[in-house]
This record gives C-alpha cells, structure tokens and sequence, in this order.
C-alpha cells in the first residue's frame, strides 16, 4: 500500500510541474507538431514511469555515449551524469535530436537517444 501512494504522489508531482510550465509559458507548445506532442505524451521509461510531456522534456545539447549495456552517459558544461538504462527510451524518437526529462533537483528520470545517436 505504501509502494502505490508513494507512485500515485510521484504521479501526481510531475502532473503538477507539467501543469504549471504549461501556465508559465502560455502558448509556448503550441508550436509543437501533434505527432511530436504525442509522441512526448506516450514516453514511459522502463520502470513504467512517465516520463511526462514536451513542457517537461528538453532538447540535449551536449555528447553522450550509448553503452554496451544500454546505460547513457551524458557530458555537458563540464558535468558528467550516467543514465542507467531502465530510464533510456527505446524505439524511434522524431524529434531529430536527444531528449532528457529532468526533475528540478537535476534528477534524470528518462533520456531518449537522438536520431543519429
């Protein structure tokens, strides 16, 4: 029982953030394509975790290096992150470029591996 209040809180938090980038930036997504929105939409890591939607995913500009064991590791402005593969995207991403989903705290709780990745 704690384990499922603990996921519908974590749930629940990244709706929040989501929701109040959305009002911060009114119209700022709007731009985005319908198929490039749903594609952000239906992204879940492979703890089953959604990994939210475009207000909260970015585009990264730095080098990362696919590793053997599916686990990413991601170099940018001098700092060092290692992603364990159970929070690396599977599959197509048609945004063209890599795509990190970060927590305010700098937690990564999806990457997804740009098109030439």
């Amino acid at each position: 029982m704690q384990l499922y209040v603990f996921w519908v809180a974590l749930w629940l938090g990244f709706w929040t953030l989501s929701t109040e980038a959305r009002e911060q930036y009114p119209g700022q997504y709007d731009i985005v394509k319908p198929e490039i929105r749903a594609w952000f939409s239906s992204q879940h890591n492979k703890h089953g975790g959604w990994c939210c939607d475009d207000a909260d995913g970015s585009e990264f500009l730095g080098d990362y290096t696919l590793n053997a064991d599916g686990s990413v590791d991601l170099d940018h402005g001098g700092k060092h992150h290692h992603v364990e593969e159970k929070l690396v995207l599977d599959g197509s991403n048609p945004t063209g470029h890599a795509v990190v989903w970060t927590a305010p705290s700098g937690y990564i709780y999806c990457f997804a591996p740009g098109a030439g990745g």
